[in-house]
């Protein structure tokens, strides 16, 4: 098997396994499942409640130093792109919900903050082992970058789907 033949090969399997994972097909981009969160008032918020929008996911834990640094720059891009149909949510990882309230106190966190505990399905279906990770979903709650940059960084491309 010849290099391009193998990498197509790893290719086809990753597809596969995020499939299996957290993830179905359609349309050529993978729709991620409907997982479910906590808000800061305890109240159930889904993936799917924001169907229609841009989604950016934004992975962090109190613990992450690069995680916290890159909220200011975050909070500048999600402000020009307010009213325009980019929601982002904060999801936060910390074993225990009473960090990731004392970190909300403490920064200034842009977006929707929610809380997936450490043992929450989406980490292990998507993979979510470094922070930070952003994942990017269309308006229909699909896929568009599972290893989207920071949202600075990826500015055009949410501008891009912004008009589909």
């Amino acid at each position: 098997m010849n290099t391009k033949d193998f990498r197509i090969f790893i290719l086809l399997l990753l597809c596969l396994v995020l499939t299996l994972q957290g993830f179905t097909q359609k349309e050529g981009r993978l729709e991620i499942r409907n997982y479910t969160f906590k808000n800061e008032k305890n109240k159930p918020v889904s993936l799917h409640d924001f169907k229609g929008k841009v989604v950016i996911l934004d992975f962090w834990a109190s613990w992450c130093q690069s995680c916290i640094y890159s909220f200011p720059t975050t909070t500048e891009v999600i402000r020009k792109l307010e009213g325009k149909g980019v929601i982002l949510l904060t999801i936060n990882t910390d074993k225990q919900r009473s960090k990731w309230t004392k970190a909300l106190r403490k920064h200034q966190i842009p977006g929707i903050a929610l809380y997936a505990k450490k043992n929450h399905p989406i980490l292990s279906a998507l993979a979510i082992q470094q922070l930070p990770r952003y994942i990017i979903l269309d308006k229909n709650g699909r896929v568009y970058e599972y290893m989207a940059k920071s949202p600075n960084e990826e500015k055009e491309n949410i501008l891009t789907l912004l008009k589909e």
